[in-house]
């Protein structure tokens, strides 16, 4: 069996734990009450590439990485006073970007923007709905069930004609002229042509749907967005891959431009390659090439805005910025906040890419335990400034959270999902208990920026009761997700 590790942890009561900062607060309160925004940016970039490859030879995975390239070259950067760790994946505060090549919620968009065109949905849905229950000589059972739902309470299902805009719930904000090019000329580029549209058209000739469910789910009132596909009352696909933990330890000791010359040394090697083993090479350094635009991109626009800055105290914090984000992710990671720069930028810009796919951290304890024990040890940093940045750190993750959802399923959503997780604790590789002291700061950093982030402690015998206790001491804030393992279930 194996020892526990000797961990450090000086917190005693709760009442200990310094309240957030103003800085913290700030951001927490307008990820809270702010507006979200649609971006059209990415959908925009995109198809402009997209348009110009087409039937020019050139394979698919190459094709895509070309596209987002185009995205990093010309998206528009935003950079915010209460900013630490720098990079955002739209010109907004908190906004949200369009996988148009996707098609998961190109529906939802091109319903609900406006009270026209959800007018013009929600009747022909519903006449489309009431010519499949007399079709099918269900109307008495129609007419049960609602009797059952209006006795149960409020709808789960919001049939209304508010806009994406006007809802109560999950509302989202478009500028005017970026509605009309997103409806005019993006939308109706990608129609019929999206890996939703094909996905549906391939589940159907599979004959995967049951008995009358096909004509079921397109008929019933309502639901634009295409996360998921009704195959029975109790199945279910999804349309797009997602979940997914990227090898941020390899980002971390090796940086983009060491990761790069290795994808371009195998594909120019003298080893004999298949033609699509060379092509999927070149669409992964054209990828890489575009984070790496993405990062310069991003120092580029600290550098304006520090430039402009005539505040001293702004100045340095952008000076320090700076200097972390002209290093990485191009090059390996030095200190504990070069490192929590590095994964958050690669995180951002493959979000850009796939949004709301979820790429998760992972173990992040664990990740950044040698550069916060390092700079704790030479007086780089302090335990106080750590947590500070982790709480910015959840707060960011959470604000990538977000989707566009239908309004159909308004009641079932809120703005945060809470997905995302970052796991802590466990064992190491050799079967040791992997606590350490940043476990302890992450759970303290969830509990003072309220972030709605899942965070999965993984127990260790010898950190059961210990990591239990610590947890209880935050479970009544109700705005964090926690979920506690040992090896085999969750607690």
């Amino acid at each position: 069996m194996a020892t526990k590790t000797e961990v450090k942890h000086t917190r005693g009561s709760e009442d200990e734990l310094p309240a957030a900062s103003a800085r913290i607060q700030s951001i927490q309160h307008r990820y809270q009450k702010g507006d979200a925004f649609i971006s059209v940016e990415r959908a925009k970039y995109f198809t402009e590439s997209w348009e110009e490859t087409e039937g020019k030879g050139i394979s698919l995975p190459v094709r895509v990485s070309m596209a987002m390239k185009n995205v990093y070259e010309k998206m528009t950067h935003y950079l915010d006073r209460d900013d630490r760790i720098a990079g955002y994946w739209t010109e907004y505060f908190l906004g949200c970007p369009i996988d148009i090549e996707r098609g998961i919620f190109n529906k939802v968009f091109e319903a609900e923007l406006t009270k026209r065109s959800m007018l013009y949905f929600r009747v022909r849905s519903l006449v489309k709905g009431f010519v499949f229950i007399i079709r099918n000589r269900t109307l008495r059972e129609f007419i049960r069930n609602q009797r059952m739902v209006k006795k149960g309470g409020n709808k789960p299902l919001d049939l209304g004609l508010d806009t994406m805009a006007e809802r109560e719930i999950n509302p989202f904000q478009i500028r005017k002229e970026d509605r009309r090019l997103l409806q005019r000329e993006l939308l109706p580029r990608w129609k019929g042509k999206t890996v939703v549209d094909t996905l549906e058209k391939e589940l159907a000739k599979e004959g995967l749907f049951s008995n009358r469910m096909h004509e079921f789910t397109t008929s019933i009132a309502g639901n634009t967005s295409r996360q998921v596909l009704m195959l029975s009352p109790s199945a279910t696909v999804t349309t797009s891959q997602g979940h997914l933990i990227l090898d941020f330890e390899r980002v971390l000791s090796d940086g983009l431009s060491n990761m790069r010359a290795a994808v371009q040394a195998e594909r120019d090697s003298e080893t004999e390659l298949e033609p699509e083993q060379k092509e999927f090479l070149t669409s992964i350094d054209i990828a890489l090439e575009g984070v790496m635009v993405f990062s310069r991109r991003l120092a580029e626009k600290i550098e304006r805005e520090m430039e402009a800055e005539i505040e001293p105290e702004r100045r340095r914090v952008l000076e320090k910025m700076l200097h972390t984000c002209r290093k990485v992710p191009l090059e390996p990671a030095g200190t504990f906040t070069e490192a929590v720069q590095s994964l958050w930028t690669v995180k951002t810009a493959v979000e850009l890419a796939n949004p709301i796919n979820l790429h998760c951290f992972g173990r992040l304890d664990q990740n950044l335990y040698p550069y916060y024990k390092r700079d704790l040890e030479e007086g780089r940093i302090t335990r106080e400034e750590a947590r500070e940045y982790l709480e910015e750190l959840l707060l960011k993750i959470m604000s990538q959270n977000i989707r566009p959802e239908s309004n159909i399923l308004g009641n079932f959503y809120h703005r945060y999902l809470g997905s995302a997780p970052v796991t802590l604790g466990g064992q190491t590789p050799e079967g040791d208990d992997a606590t350490n002291d940043l476990t302890y700061l992450f759970l303290e950093a969830a509990h003072n920026s309220r972030a709605i982030t899942n965070i999965s402690v993984r127990v260790y015998e010898g950190t059961q009761d210990e990591l239990l206790l610590e947890m209880a001491k935050y479970l009544h804030a109700g705005t964090s997700s926690y979920a506690l393992f040992n090896d085999e279930t969750m607690i």
